[in-house]
């Protein structure tokens, strides 16, 4: 009865928990998946976002906004806390924005399949890191169908082809 009572609030905690985990499998299941879309080819913009923290509901950017044209390149520098992070989350689709949006074409994210955003955006992080897995799986981001010319252009296009095919298995180089 004592070792009951005294793990009362574990077990409170774990039951709310197991609900959530529930109530976000159901969500998911019923989310409808947006058409697949022509590949962006023209331009993002950003209209004036606003972006909160989704835990603490602090504002963290607010009223940003840029336009950048297909093939042009974006880098952000500024010091820690600035909004960088924050900017990278919305832009990706992780956080969601206040108002304003985010557009690709004119297509807002929503309209765009998760999987599909990962081919069209991508960033490079202060810190990298990459899966406990293959060079070849951790490039085609873990794909059940691995496109080996699609593998190897685009390390050709990073610049690190030679330096793989030098490993001691080559792109079947498990990391980790």
């Amino acid at each position: 009865v004592d070792l009951a009572i005294a793990n009362w609030k574990s077990f409170v905690a774990a039951r709310a928990a197991f609900q959530r985990l529930r109530e976000t499998v159901v969500a998911l299941s019923q989310a409808v998946v947006p058409m697949q879309l022509p590949a962006p080819a023209r331009y993002l913009k950003v209209d004036k976002i606003t972006v909160a923290a989704p835990v603490t509901g602090q504002v963290l950017l607010s009223e940003v906004g840029f336009d950048l044209k297909a093939g042009t390149a974006l880098g952000l520098i500024g010091p820690s806390g600035g909004g960088k992070t924050t900017l990278v989350r919305a832009l990706t689709g992780i956080w969601p924005c206040l108002r304003g949006s985010v557009r690709l074409d004119g297509a807002e994210l929503a309209q765009w399949p998760e999987a599909a955003l990962g081919r069209f955006i991508g960033y490079l992080p202060q810190e990298v890191s990459l899966l406990d897995a293959s060079v070849e799986e951790n490039i085609s981001r873990l794909s059940d169908e691995s496109d080996a010319a699609g593998v190897v252009a685009a390390a050709q296009a990073a610049g690190i082809h030679e330096m793989i095919v030098r490993l001691a298995d080559g792109y079947q180089t498990q990391l980790g």
